[in-house]
C-alpha cells in the first residue's frame, strides 16, 4: 500500500515488473493494479532522462483518482488511459494519449451541499484525445451529460501545463435541467461556441463565443477582469420564452452592446435597441397594459456606468403612448435610484379600463432610496384644464388640483352632465400610510350649469344662470371616510355634516340641513309652484340595499316630521297652520285654523293615502264659501268647525279624498272627490247640512278659480241670483259656465 499528498489516501497502488540494462542506461516494465483497476508500464532511461515512456489504465476508479490528487469527489466512474512517448529523439518532444470515462455519475449529494442541485440522475461520459507535437500538448474531447454535451477541439498547452488555449462548443438540451446550477429558471435549449484562454501561472480566465439560440446572434467576450456583450437581432419573443416569462411581445427585436470593462471598480456601459409588436392576451390583466395591447413600439436607452453609477436615458414610443425618462442615475451598490419622467397618453380610455377617455401628460420625477427607505413620486399633469400635483413617498401621499375643469373632468369620465365649461374644482387629499391608513381631504367647487344641455337632456329649463359652488373636508382610512359638505345654489343649500361612510359595508350615514329660502325657484324642477321659504334638519342612512331619511322642521306655525325608507315616504305634521300649507301650495285661501296631517305615499309605485284632521277651523272668504253662505244662510267665514277631517288614497296624480267638517250649525261633507295634482282640477259633490235642511253642490275645476254648482230646486234661483249680484259674483262666472244662473238639478 502507497501513501502519499497531505492526507492518506489509500491509492491502492501494486505495482512488479523488471528492470535492465546500466545505470546510465536502463530500461523498466512492469504490470500491476492502481485505483482497483490492471496497469501497465514502461520508460526507458538514459542517462538519468526520459527517452520512451507508456502507460495504460483499465478501468480505475475516478473517485479515488480525484482524492490522491487532493480534490472532493465530484463525480463517479471508471477512467480507462493510454499515454505512448517514442523515442524519436532525446527531448521527448512526440507522444500521445487518451482517455476514456464510462459509468459516470456526479456526485449530486455533495455538489448540493456546495449549492449546486442537479437532475436526479446526472450521468455522463468523457473521451479525449492528446498529442505532443513540437513541444506542445494539442487535443481534443467531449464530454457528454444527461443535460448537455460540451465538445472541446484544438486544445493547446505547453509542457509545464500552465497555458491552455481550446475551442469549445456547449449544447444544453433543457437549461430547466440546470436551474440548480443557473440559480434563474429557464427553460428551452441552448447552443454556444467560442475560445478559452488560461494562464495559470497569471490565474488569467478569459473566453469568448456567441450563441445562435436567441434567433440572433449573442457574443460575449469574458476577460476575469470584466465582460463584453454584443446583441445583434436577438428576437424577444425568444428571450421571453427562454426565461418563462408570457408572451408579452408577439415580435420583435433587440440590438446593442453592454460593456463591463471593470468588475471591482463597476465602470462600463451601454446602449440597446428595441424594436417589435406587443401582444394582446398574455399582457398583464391591468387595463394600463392592456392599453398597449397589439401595438408596435420602439424602445432605445443608453447609459455610462463608472465607480457603481449608472447614468442614463430611455425613450419608449408606441402609437398610444410615449415614455421618457432623462437623468436617470442608478447606483448599484446601494439599489438607489433617481429619475425624471414624462408620460404621454393619446387616450386614456384604453389604459384605465374606461373610465377616463382623451389625451394626459404627467410629467416629474421618481426617486428609490433602497431596500428600508422612502420611495418619492412627485408629478403634475395638466389634463383637465388646471394643474394635477401629486407626491407619493413609503409614507404618505399628497394630491393637489388646482383650477380643474369639472366639465371637462367629466366629459373625460363619460358622464352625462349639463355643467359649463370654465368652472373650477380645487382640492387636497393628504394620505398617510401607518399599520393603517388615515388622511384628510378638502374641495372646493365652483360650476355653472348650461342651461341649453339640462333643457336637451331633461326638459329642465332654469331660465337663468345657475352657479353651484360646493366645499367640503373630512378624514379617511382603510375602512371608512368621514365628511362635511356645503351645497350652495340659487335654488337653496345643502349642508351634510358629520358624514360617515364605512367603505367594507358600503354603508353611508350623515345628518343634514336643507334650507330653500323661496320655494318659487324650485318650478324648473317640479314643474309646479309652491310658494315661501322651507327648511329641513334630518339624518340620512344609505346601503347597498335600502335608502332611508328621517328629518324634521318648522314649517306652517307648526312643526314638520318626515320619514322616507326606501320608495316609502312618510310626512307627518303637528298645529299646522292651513292658510299657510294653502299658499306654500299656491291653493287658494279656503280654511284656515290648525290641523295635523299624514301623508304616506310609495313614489315608486305612485301610490299612497293621507289625512288632515283638525279643530276650530274657518272658512275664508272666497268663491266656494260665499257659494255656499248662499245656499245655507250663514256666513261661513264666521262658522267655527270644531271637527274637521280630510282623507283619502293617493294614485298616480289623482287623489281620491273625503272630506267632513262640523260646527253647531252645520255639517259639510264629500264623499269620493277627485283632485288631479298635475293639472291642479278639483271634482266633487259637497253635501250640506243645516237643522233638518240638506243641500248638495257640485265643484269642479281648477282649485284656483273652481266652479261651485247647486244641485237644488228653482224656488231658490231667485235667491241665489240676487246674493251673487250683491258681492258682484255674477261677473267672475263665464255665461256659458253659469249653472248658478240656471239652477239645475234637484233640491234633497
Amino acid at each position: 500500500m502507497l501513501y502519499f499528498s497531505k492526507k492518506t489516501i489509500p491509492v491502492g497502488l501494486n505495482l512488479h515488473g523488471e528492470v535492465q540494462g546500466e545505470w546510465n542506461r536502463l530500461q523498466i516494465r512492469g504490470v500491476g493494479r492502481a485505483f482497483d483497476a490492471p496497469v501497465r508500464y514502461g520508460l526507458r532511461l538514459h542517462g538519468g532522462k526520459i527517452e520512451e515512456l507508456y502507460f495504460t489504465m483499465q478501468g480505475g476508479r475516478l473517485r479515488r483518482i480525484l482524492s490522491a490528487a487532493g480534490l472532493k469527489p465530484y463525480a463517479w466512474g471508471k477512467l480507462y488511459v493510454e499515454l505512448k512517448f517514442p523515442s524519436e529523439n532525446e527531448t521527448l518532444s512526440k507522444g500521445e494519449g487518451s482517455f476514456r470515462i464510462e459509468e459516470g455519475k456526479l456526485n449530486a449529494g455533495l455538489l448540493r451541499r456546495e449549492g449546486i442541485s442537479l437532475p436526479p440522475r446526472s450521468l455522463f461520459t468523457a473521451r479525449g484525445k492528446v498529442a505532443l507535437v513540437r513541444g506542445m500538448f494539442e487535443g481534443w474531447g467531449r464530454i457528454e451529460t444527461s443535460f448537455g454535451t460540451l465538445a472541446i477541439h484544438r486544445l493547446y498547452s505547453d509542457l509545464s501545463l500552465r497555458i491552455f488555449k481550446t475551442q469549445y462548443n456547449l449544447s444544453i438540451a433543457s437549461l430547466q435541467d440546470i436551474q440548480g446550477i443557473t440559480r434563474v429558471p429557464l427553460q428551452g435549449s441552448l447552443k454556444t461556441d467560442g475560445t478559452l484562454y488560461f494562464d495559470r501561472k497569471k490565474m488569467l480566465l478569459q473566453f469568448t463565443g456567441m450563441s445562435p439560440s436567441l434567433g440572433g446572434k449573442l457574443h460575449y467576450l469574458f476577460d476575469g477582469e470584466g465582460l463584453r456583450l454584443r446583441l445583434e437581432k436577438i428576437e424577444i419573443p425568444k428571450v421571453l420564452r427562454m426565461t418563462l416569462q408570457p408572451p408579452y411581445c408577439r415580435r420583435g427585436t433587440v440590438e446593442g452592446e453592454i460593456q463591463l470593462r471593470d468588475f471591482k471598480r463597476l465602470d462600463g456601459f451601454y446602449r440597446l435597441e428595441a424594436k417589435g409588436e406587443w401582444g394582446k392576451e398574455a399582457l398583464p390583466g391591468s387595463p394600463f397594459f392592456r392599453g398597449v395591447g397589439g401595438e408596435r413600439f420602439v424602445v432605445k436607452s443608453a447609459g455610462k456606468l463608472k465607480n457603481a453609477q449608472l447614468h442614463a436615458k430611455a425613450d419608449y414610443r408606441s402609437p398610444s403612448l410615449s415614455l421618457n425618462v432623462d437623468g436617470m442615475k442608478l447606483l448599484l451598490l446601494n439599489r438607489s435610484l433617481s429619475c425624471d419622467f414624462r408620460l404621454g397618453i393619446t387616450d386614456l380610455n384604453r389604459f384605465d379600463g374606461g373610465v377616463f377617455s382623451g389625451p394626459f401628460d404627467l410629467k416629474g420625477k421618481f426617486a428609490y432610496l433602497g431596500p428600508g427607505d422612502r420611495v418619492l413620486f412627485k408629478a403634475s399633469s395638466g389634463s383637465f384644464g388646471g394643474k394635477l400635483k401629486m407626491t407619493y413617498t413609503r409614507r404618505r401621499l399628497d394630491v393637489k388640483l388646482e383650477a380643474i375643469d369639472p366639465s371637462l373632468l367629466l366629459l373625460r369620465a363619460h358622464k352625462v352632465h349639463f355643467l359649463e365649461e370654465h368652472g373650477t374644482l380645487n382640492a387636497e387629499t393628504h394620505i398617510r400610510f401607518a399599520a393603517k391608513k388615515t388622511g384628510t381631504y378638502s374641495y372646493q367647487l365652483r360650476a355653472g350649469i348650461d342651461r341649453r344641455v339640462l333643457k336637451k337632456l331633461y326638459k329642465i329649463d332654469l331660465g337663468k344662470d345657475f352657479v353651484v359652488r360646493s366645499k367640503g373636508k373630512g378624514r379617511l382610512s382603510d375602512e371608512n371616510l368621514s365628511f362635511a359638505i356645503l351645497t350652495e345654489t340659487p335654488m337653496g343649500t345643502l349642508r351634510f355634516k358629520k358624514g360617515f361612510y364605512e367603505i367594507a359595508r358600503k354603508k353611508l350615514q350623515t345628518l343634514f340641513a336643507l334650507k330653500i329660502p323661496d320655494l318659487r325657484k324650485l318650478r324648473p324642477l317640479t314643474g309646479k309652484t309652491y310658494y315661501g321659504p322651507f327648511a329641513l334638519k334630518g339624518k340620512l342612512l344609505y346601503t347597498q340595499r335600502d335608502l332611508r331619511i328621517n328629518a324634521a322642521g318648522r314649517e306652517w306655525g307648526g312643526t314638520i316630521r318626515m320619514a322616507m325608507e326606501g320608495s316609502r315616504l312618510r310626512i307627518l305634521t303637528e298645529k299646522t297652520e292651513l292658510k299657510e300649507l294653502e299658499k306654500t301650495l299656491g291653493y287658494p285661501t279656503l280654511l284656515h285654523g290648525e290641523v295635523g296631517m299624514d301623508f304616506r305615499e310609495d313614489l315608486k309605485k305612485e301610490q299612497g293615502r293621507f289625512m288632515l284632521k283638525g279643530t276650530k277651523i274657518r272658512f275664508e272668504k272666497n268663491r266656494i264659501g260665499q257659494s255656499l253662505g248662499v245656499l245655507t244662510g250663514f256666513e261661513l267665514s264666521r262658522e267655527i268647525f270644531d271637527s274637521t277631517l280630510l282623507k283619502g288614497r293617493i294614485q298616480g296624480e289623482l287623489l281620491r279624498f273625503d272630506f267632513n267638517a262640523r260646527s253647531r250649525n252645520l255639517e259639510l261633507k264629500i264623499e269620493g272627490g277627485h283632485f288631479d295634482r298635475s293639472r291642479r282640477r278639483i271634482d266633487a259633490v259637497m253635501q250640506i247640512r243645516k237643522g233638518n235642511k240638506r243641500y248638495r253642490v257640485k265643484i269642479e275645476g281648477p282649485i284656483t278659480r273652481p266652479q261651485v254648482i247647486p244641485l237644488m230646486g228653482r224656488e231658490l234661483q231667485k235667491k241665489i241670483d240676487h246674493e251673487l249680484e250683491k258681492h258682484h259674483l255674477d261677473k267672475k262666472i263665464p255665461k256659458k259656465l253659469g249653472p248658478v244662473k240656471n239652477m239645475i238639478e234637484r233640491l234633497f
